[in-house]
């Protein structure tokens, strides 16, 4: 596929699951359809709250671009 560029807010960063498991997780999903790692980035992170209920302190916002030579396509949460 083309290029993807991740935006991520941090709320994803700063909560239980760090920039390093953050990365491992984007590197993992990059041949996922972004729509795909937007979900899965979010699951991880909400899982490793004690309980169901919690929320990040800050926000979490996902903004993926994907671009290849003919199209730019977005998907966002």
């Amino acid at each position: 596929p083309g290029e993807r560029l991740t935006f991520l807010t941090d709320g994803f960063v700063d909560g239980p699951t760090g920039d390093d498991q953050i990365a491992s997780i984007l590197k993992e999903m990059e041949s996922k359809e972004p729509a795909e790692l937007i979900n899965e980035v979010t699951f991880r992170v909400k899982k490793n709250y004690a309980n169901a209920d919690d929320l990040p302190v800050q926000d979490c916002s996902v903004v993926v671009f994907e671009i290849d030579k003919t199209r730019l396509r977005l998907a966002k949460s």
